[in-house]
Order: C-alpha cells, then structure tokens, then sequence
C-alpha cells in the first residue's frame, strides 16, 4: 500500500506524475482536472486490483465525477459524494510490454472553492487521496460494471 500523506511516509510521491498540490498530513488533493501517476509493473498474466481510498470536502466542491483510465482504456467511472475506497480491476492486456501502467483519473467537475464562493482555496480541486494499491488478482474484470456514469458522451472524449 502506497500513502499519499506525510503521516504514513507519502510513499505515494515517487509515482505522482502531474497534477497533485502539496503533501498534506494524511492525504494528497488532485489540482487539475486530470492527474496522472505512472508504475513500473512485472509482466503478468494475471489482471492486477486497483484499490484507492479518498476523502473530499463535498460542501465546499461538491460530487465529483471521476473517470479512471489504464494506458488509455476506460477501466471504471463513478460519482465521488463521500468518503470511501474504490476497487478497480485491470485487464491484464492493458499492461504495455515494458510493464508501464499509466493511471490518470479525470475530474471534470473539480474546481476551486473561492471560484465559486464556497471557500477561499484557489486551487482546483477534486479529490484528496490517502492510499493506493496494485496488486495482482484472479478476479474477472468487467469494465460494463466498473462504469457507473451514462455519461457516453464523456467516456468518448476520455478515450480518445
């Protein structure tokens, strides 16, 4: 497991490739509208578990809708209205062939609180990440139950 916060070490930073603020105590807030972060994964044949918990102050952003991407394949959407961790499986064929995963999570709805008067922070934000983990599973990966937002016009800009 990987923590984005300073309690548990941010052992998350190495992987963080664009659009993260500053390292919080116990989390990490997303600063743009998609971020990005990059693992160095050994070849497998088995699909591989995504797991990640977040936290958001809903009152001052509100409900985000997050898309998450695998080396550019849709592998799950959902709406972020509260505290909670997420389980994502990874198709095995997603991997390249040098075992490089790129995750991007895309947050159209992030914004910054003063923007739009609900607080006086100026960045961008969507999500406050605590934790995540990648690890290999025997698990089936459906993609159709891993999106849950009928936002088809949404997923088809993403993909591209």
């Amino acid at each position: 497991v990987l923590f984005f916060g300073e309690t548990r070490g941010a052992t998350a930073v190495p992987y963080c490739v664009e659009g993260f603020s500053v390292i919080s105590i116990d989390w990490r807030w997303t600063t743009e509208k998609t971020v990005t972060l990059r693992f160095d994964i050994d070849s497998s044949q088995d699909n591989l578990q995504l797991l990640f918990d977040y936290i958001n102050d809903f009152k001052d952003i509100g409900p985000q809708r997050c898309y998450v991407r695998a080396n550019d394949l849709l592998i799950g959407s959902f709406i972020a209205d509260k505290p909670e961790g997420k389980e994502l499986i990874i198709p095995k064929d997603c991997l390249n062939e040098n075992g490089v995963l790129i995750l991007q999570i895309s947050l159209p709805d992030a914004v910054s609180p003063l923007a739009i008067g609900t607080g006086v922070d100026v960045r961008i934000l969507g999500l406050a990440l605590h934790s995540i983990s990648i690890n290999k599973t025997k698990d089936d990966c459906d993609l159709r139950k891993q999106i849950e937002i009928d936002d088809y016009q949404e997923i088809e800009m993403i993909r591209k």
